[in-house]
């Protein structure tokens, strides 16, 4: 099964990631990771900008796509991303949109031991995504492909909810939710 993960940031995608691939034996890649990890961008970047859309997909469909079995987050992050992947029959099984209040999600943020952890750029990403976050949400659940995972749990309940969300998915009992 091929799943993409997607919310806020801190929406808990990272954490939700690593849970479900020792459950399901698949890797888990986070395209802010490889990003990072490649050196893609200068080091020396002061401030903080979306990653471009063609470098997200780029990074999908050569690092992700060709594994069998996977799960991911980062991707897609507006409808011009879902728009590429579907262009490149790269559509995943399925989307878990992890569900946490704004606020929740900057604290986790500016907890976050990162340069890109500020207020700042908090209040900027949060602006991206409730711009872009209500069509994409829509345009996937209209395909019959979203999945919604409340992620403002602590983790023994987010746990618990992942593994029964798992459960459900592998006997073919979950359908869509509501965004």
């Amino acid at each position: 099964m091929k799943i993409s993960l997607i919310g806020l940031p801190a929406s808990g995608k990272g954490y939700v990631a690593r849970i479900m691939s020792q459950h399901l034996a698949c890797p888990s890649f986070s395209i802010g990771d490889l990003v990072r990890n490649q050196k893609i961008l200068p080091s020396e970047i002061k401030e903080w900008r979306p990653l471009a859309d063609d470098i997200a997909v780029k990074l999908y469909i050569e690092q992700v796509w060709p594994n069998p079995h996977f799960i991911v987050d980062g991707i897609p992050r507006n409808l011009e991303q879902l728009s590429k992947i579907e262009k490149q029959q790269a559509i995943p099984d399925l989307f878990i949109y992890l569900r946490i209040s704004p606020e929740l999600a900057k604290i986790r943020y500016l907890n976050r031991i990162r340069h890109d952890s500020s207020e700042e750029i908090w209040n900027h990403r949060l602006a991206l995504e409730k711009e872009r976050m209500p069509a994409l949400l829509q345009k996937i659940k209209e395909q019959n492909q979203l999945i919604v995972l409340n992620t403002a749990q602590t983790p023994a309940q987010l746990n618990k909810s992942i593994n029964r969300m798992l459960v459900s998915i592998q006997e073919g009992k979950l359908g869509v939710q509501k965004a």
